[in-house]
């Protein structure tokens, strides 16, 4: 009778160091994903950004379609010689997360679009079709 006391002990000790370690472990997880959730979305958003502008060099209008939340709104940007990032700011309007990406762009000469100008890529992040370009427009 005085070993099952012993070793009813031991496994209750024991599944109370499982149970730390598993809360411990679940709370390490929340802590290191909320930063890295931010991160990997700037990832993802920073490669997305870089595809668009290396189709619009590329003269591949149609490729950039898909990164479109209205694919018709999709500036005709044809021959673009070089771009630069230059920033990009996370915030909230409304009911939708935003990126916003500031790129200088230099077009060709015979472009209507002002070359050297900074231009904002402004991403949103809707519920079900998740993080797409609703606006293109020249910085103030």
């Amino acid at each position: 009778m005085d070993k099952s006391i012993t070793y009813l002990k031991i496994i209750l000790s024991m599944n109370k160091k499982k149970y730390f370690i598993i809360a411990a472990a679940v709370v390490a997880v929340l802590l290191i994903n909320i930063p890295l959730q931010k991160f990997l979305t700037e990832r993802e958003l920073t490669r997305t950004t870089l595809k668009i502008l290396q189709n619009w060099k590329e003269n591949n209008l149609p490729a950039n379609y898909v990164y479109w939340k209205e694919p018709l709104n999709s500036p005709p940007i044809y021959g673009l010689d070089a771009y630069e990032i230059q920033k990009y700011i996370f915030q909230k309007k409304g009911d939708f997360l935003t990126y916003e990406f500031y790129v200088k762009l230099d077009f060709p000469a015979d472009n209507l679009l002002p070359s050297g100008k900074t231009w904002i890529i402004e991403y949103y992040k809707f519920p079900r079709l998740g993080w797409l370009v609703a606006e293109f427009r020249q910085a103030d």
